[in-house]
């Protein structure tokens, strides 16, 4: 059975045969629905070009485009007015869609991780009671959008979600998974494209998730891939008790490995971080830790809750042991319960 996506887009409207025609998919799919962006357009200050318009909605649903959910976005940084921005948000969004005649869930953004230093920080508290004031206006209308840490601090305040980031941290519980890596062009518009996981008439926060097992390996990772320099972020099960670190070269250097956590005071700080730089070969995994032989997850954990971690490489060179250059494969951060 071929893959469900859809595709949003901020850029400006598309009709609706355009989208029905663009082909989206890895595998040739095309795009079945569109997520857009709703506010109150009947209020000409607040529309932007990112906004859905009247006739273009009617172009969508003439076409059979799938709209079960828009976005509600002004900027990053909504969910820092918590429970009275919520409220009002959700109420310029439920006006514009009222215009509409739309009767979808509406989904309210937290457009960037909630801890991304330099920028502020979005407490956690802030984006749940954010989510909370939208509640209170849209009842079970209301989801959100966000990276895997929105995702889990909106598990139990809203039923729906479509979830941004890296698709190994995709939580089995979102409606969709916003593909940030491809993104199609479609009618000259540069889009995301969207995943379907479980359909919105569904829900999704509404069915729990099954617990990681103890014992099962590779309970979250990432590809490292051989570029000069590269990030990524890993989510950290509270079962897993060890990050171990494996690639096909003859050499690379880990610049940085910080796990982070909640605080009771700012939402999320962090907990550890190497002290220096680690050179990890195809021949030696490396099992994150001090230079003095300590876990990694076990220095941060004795600092509180540990939900994050964030790897930093460079590649000079992406030779294998054979002497090969070795563009085409990765490396992998994975995170483990030890003896799995």
């Amino acid at each position: 059975m071929a893959d469900t996506w859809y595709i949003d887009y901020s850029a400006g409207p598309l009709s609706g045969p355009t989208v029905v025609n663009a082909v989206v998919g890895p595998n040739g799919e095309r795009a079945t629905g569109a997520l857009r962006y709703i506010d109150d357009i009947t209020n000409p200050s607040l529309v932007r070009t990112k906004h859905v318009t009247r006739a273009e909605y009617q172009s969508l649903q003439a076409a059979g485009v799938e709209m079960p959910a828009m976005y509600m976005e002004v900027s990053t940084l909504d969910p820092l007015g918590g429970y009275a921005q919520g409220q009002a948000y959700a109420r310029r969004a439920l006006a514009g869609a009222d215009y509409l005649g739309f009767t979808g869930k509406i989904l309210m953004c937290a457009d960037r991780w909630l801890y991304n230093p330099p920028s502020v920080t979005i407490p956690v508290a802030s984006w749940q009671a954010y989510l909370d004031g939208a509640v209170s206006v849209l009842g079970d209308r209301a989801g959100g959008y966000g990276f895997s840490d929105a995702a889990d601090a909106a598990r139990g305040h809203v039923s729906y979600f479509v979830q941004c980031g890296g698709r190994s941290a995709v939580r089995s519980w979102v409606n969709g998974w916003q593909d940030n890596n491809v993104q199609p062009l479609v009618g000259g518009i540069q889009t995301d494209r969207v995943l379907i996981i479980n359909p919105f008439s569904g829900g999704g926060g509404s069915t729990p998730v099954t617990p990681t097992q103890k014992g099962v390996p590779d309970m979250d990772s990432a590809e490292l891939y051989p570029t000069p320099a590269g990030s990524v972020i890993l989510d950290v099960d509270p079962a897993a008790d060890e990050l171990i670190i494996q690639v096909p070269w003859t050499s690379i250097t880990i610049t940085k490995v910080a796990f982070f956590g909640r605080s009771p005071a700012t939402g999320v700080s962090w907990r550890w971080t190497t002290s220096g730089a680690q050179k990890v070969d195809a021949d030696r995994p490396w099992s994150v830790g001090d230079a003095q032989g300590n876990n990694g997850l076990t220095l941060a954990r004795a600092q509180g809750e540990v939900i994050g971690a964030e790897v930093n490489w460079s590649l000079a060179n992406p030779v294998d042991a054979l002497g090969a250059v070795t563009h085409d494969v990765r490396g992998k951060a994975a995170l483990h319960r030890k003896n799995a």
